[in-house]
Protein backbone atom coordinates (compact mmCIF):
# COMPACT_ATOMS: atom_id res chain seq x y z
CA UNK A 1 0.00 0.00 0.00
CA UNK A 2 1.35 3.56 -1.00
CA UNK A 3 0.88 5.74 1.57
CA UNK A 4 2.35 9.07 -0.01
CA UNK A 5 -1.14 10.71 0.14
CA UNK A 6 -2.17 9.64 3.60
CA UNK A 7 0.73 10.76 5.19
CA UNK A 8 0.12 14.08 3.76
CA UNK A 9 -3.61 14.25 4.93
CA UNK A 10 -1.19 14.66 8.94
CA UNK A 11 -3.03 11.88 10.58
CA UNK A 12 -2.80 11.13 14.30
CA UNK A 13 -3.79 9.39 17.10
CA UNK A 14 -7.10 11.01 18.58
CA UNK A 15 -8.27 9.21 21.86
CA UNK A 16 -11.20 9.33 23.81
CA UNK A 17 -11.94 6.94 26.98
CA UNK A 18 -14.24 4.25 26.87
CA UNK A 19 -15.36 0.75 28.89
CA UNK A 20 -17.24 -0.81 26.47
CA UNK A 21 -14.85 -4.11 24.50
CA UNK A 22 -15.63 -5.89 21.67
CA UNK A 23 -13.85 -9.18 21.01
CA UNK A 24 -14.68 -10.86 18.26
CA UNK A 25 -12.44 -10.81 14.96
CA UNK A 26 -13.33 -8.57 12.01
CA UNK A 27 -9.78 -8.04 11.14
CA UNK A 28 -9.37 -11.23 8.49
CA UNK A 29 -12.04 -8.94 6.38
CA UNK A 30 -9.67 -5.92 5.77
CA UNK A 31 -6.57 -6.25 4.15
CA UNK A 32 -2.93 -6.68 5.82
CA UNK A 33 -1.66 -3.89 5.03
CA UNK A 34 -4.99 -1.70 6.48
CA UNK A 35 -4.60 -3.55 9.95
CA UNK A 36 -0.63 -2.59 10.02
CA UNK A 37 -1.63 1.00 9.23
CA UNK A 38 -4.23 1.27 11.79
CA UNK A 39 -2.23 -0.60 14.79
CA UNK A 40 0.67 1.70 13.92
CA UNK A 41 -1.88 4.20 15.59
CA UNK A 42 -2.79 2.39 18.26
CA UNK A 43 -6.38 4.22 18.35
CA UNK A 44 -8.69 6.69 16.11
CA UNK A 45 -6.99 8.17 13.46
CA UNK A 46 -8.00 11.69 12.62
CA UNK A 47 -6.67 14.29 9.71
CA UNK A 48 -4.75 17.58 10.59
CA UNK A 49 -5.23 18.84 7.52
CA UNK A 50 -9.00 17.14 6.28
CA UNK A 51 -9.81 13.76 4.23
CA UNK A 52 -11.66 13.66 0.97
CA UNK A 53 -11.92 10.56 -1.04
CA UNK A 54 -12.94 11.58 -5.13
CA UNK A 55 -15.80 9.78 -6.08
CA UNK A 56 -17.85 9.37 -9.43
CA UNK A 57 -20.64 7.51 -7.52
CA UNK A 58 -23.81 9.43 -7.62
CA UNK A 59 -24.82 9.88 -4.44
CA UNK A 60 -27.46 12.18 -3.43
CA UNK A 61 -26.15 14.45 -0.55
CA UNK A 62 -22.71 14.82 -2.34
CA UNK A 63 -22.29 17.95 -4.58
CA UNK A 64 -18.47 18.94 -4.90
CA UNK A 65 -17.28 15.09 -6.07
CA UNK A 66 -16.10 13.81 -2.84
CA UNK A 67 -17.31 11.88 0.26
CA UNK A 68 -15.25 13.73 3.42
CA UNK A 69 -13.75 11.94 6.21
CA UNK A 70 -13.53 12.68 9.12
CA UNK A 71 -11.61 9.81 11.06
CA UNK A 72 -10.81 5.90 10.42
CA UNK A 73 -11.38 3.62 13.25
CA UNK A 74 -7.94 1.96 15.33
CA UNK A 75 -7.00 -0.76 16.48
CA UNK A 76 -8.02 -0.20 20.27
CA UNK A 77 -11.13 -2.11 22.26
CA UNK A 78 -12.47 1.27 23.29
CA UNK A 79 -15.68 3.27 21.37
CA UNK A 80 -12.95 4.70 18.91
CA UNK A 81 -11.87 1.19 17.76
CA UNK A 82 -12.71 -0.70 14.60
CA UNK A 83 -14.52 -3.76 16.45
CA UNK A 84 -16.63 -1.35 18.58
CA UNK A 85 -18.15 0.57 15.30
CA UNK A 86 -18.55 -2.80 13.65
CA UNK A 87 -20.55 -3.88 16.38
CA UNK A 88 -22.41 -0.41 17.03
CA UNK A 89 -23.26 -0.26 13.29
CA UNK A 90 -25.44 -3.33 12.81
CA UNK A 91 -28.05 -0.95 14.81
CA UNK A 92 -27.71 1.52 11.90
CA UNK A 93 -26.52 -0.37 9.01
CA UNK A 94 -29.42 -2.39 7.06
CA UNK A 95 -27.04 -5.17 5.65
CA UNK A 96 -24.91 -7.04 7.47
CA UNK A 97 -22.59 -8.13 4.75
CA UNK A 98 -21.29 -4.33 4.99
CA UNK A 99 -18.49 -3.45 8.16
CA UNK A 100 -17.90 0.21 8.60
CA UNK A 101 -14.18 1.67 9.25
CA UNK A 102 -14.50 5.08 9.87
CA UNK A 103 -17.26 8.18 10.05
CA UNK A 104 -18.26 10.98 7.75
CA UNK A 105 -19.95 13.88 8.50
CA UNK A 106 -23.44 13.73 9.47
CA UNK A 107 -22.93 10.45 10.87
CA UNK A 108 -22.33 8.46 7.41
CA UNK A 109 -19.45 5.69 6.94
CA UNK A 110 -17.41 4.44 5.16
CA UNK A 111 -17.23 0.33 4.98
CA UNK A 112 -16.16 -2.26 3.48
CA UNK A 113 -17.97 -5.20 1.98
CA UNK A 114 -17.39 -8.72 3.72
CA UNK A 115 -17.35 -10.50 0.82
CA UNK A 116 -15.65 -8.48 -2.24
CA UNK A 117 -13.90 -6.15 -0.18
CA UNK A 118 -14.89 -3.38 -2.18
CA UNK A 119 -15.86 0.04 -0.39
CA UNK A 120 -18.70 2.23 -0.31
CA UNK A 121 -20.01 5.27 1.43
CA UNK A 122 -23.12 4.65 3.58
CA UNK A 123 -25.88 7.22 3.30
CA UNK A 124 -27.31 6.23 7.13
CA UNK A 125 -30.41 8.48 6.12
CA UNK A 126 -31.20 7.26 3.14
CA UNK A 127 -34.97 7.08 2.66
CA UNK A 128 -34.67 3.58 1.38
CA UNK A 129 -32.60 0.92 2.36
CA UNK A 130 -31.94 -0.08 -1.36
CA UNK A 131 -30.44 3.38 -1.42
CA UNK A 132 -28.37 3.58 1.43
CA UNK A 133 -24.68 2.45 -0.43
CA UNK A 134 -22.15 3.57 -3.05
CA UNK A 135 -19.41 2.33 -4.51
CA UNK A 136 -16.26 4.15 -4.17
CA UNK A 137 -13.53 1.93 -5.03
CA UNK A 138 -11.88 -1.54 -5.39
CA UNK A 139 -10.12 -2.33 -1.81
CA UNK A 140 -9.89 -0.81 1.53
CA UNK A 141 -5.89 0.15 0.17
CA UNK A 142 -7.04 1.83 -2.82
CA UNK A 143 -8.97 4.09 -0.84
CA UNK A 144 -6.47 4.72 1.19
CA UNK A 145 -3.99 5.55 -1.00
CA UNK A 146 -6.40 7.87 -2.59
CA UNK A 147 -7.36 9.63 0.16
CA UNK A 148 -6.59 13.72 -0.40
CA UNK A 149 -6.43 17.02 1.72
CA UNK A 150 -9.78 18.13 2.18
CA UNK A 151 -9.80 21.30 -0.18
CA UNK A 152 -12.53 22.87 1.95
CA UNK A 153 -9.89 22.43 4.89
CA UNK A 154 -7.55 24.17 2.66
CA UNK A 155 -10.16 27.44 1.75
CA UNK A 156 -10.35 28.29 5.38
CA UNK A 157 -7.49 28.14 7.59
CA UNK A 158 -6.73 31.53 7.54
CA UNK A 159 -9.20 34.12 7.74
CA UNK A 160 -6.97 36.68 9.13
CA UNK A 161 -7.02 39.03 5.67
CA UNK A 162 -10.35 39.07 4.30
CA UNK A 163 -11.05 41.88 1.66
CA UNK A 164 -14.63 43.24 1.69
CA UNK A 165 -16.01 45.51 -0.50
CA UNK A 166 -16.67 48.85 -0.42
CA UNK A 167 -20.38 48.63 -1.01
CA UNK A 168 -20.73 45.89 2.10
CA UNK A 169 -19.26 48.02 4.32
CA UNK A 170 -21.51 50.95 3.77
CA UNK A 171 -24.38 48.16 4.43
CA UNK A 172 -23.02 47.37 7.44
CA UNK A 173 -22.51 50.66 8.69
CA UNK A 174 -26.10 51.71 7.32
CA UNK A 175 -27.49 48.82 9.14
CA UNK A 176 -26.23 49.31 12.72
CA UNK A 177 -27.45 52.90 12.20
CA UNK A 178 -30.88 51.71 12.38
Amino acid sequence: MNLDNFKQLHPYLFRKESTKLVDYDYYHFFSKDYISLIQSYQGMIAFENGAVFRTNSKIPIITKGYITVDYLYGDCKDENGLKYNIVDAFDIMPDDNFLSFGECPGGNKVCIHKNTGNVYFFWHEAPHDDECYYYLTSSIDMFIENLETDPDDEDIQDLSNVNVSHSLLELIKNSKNK
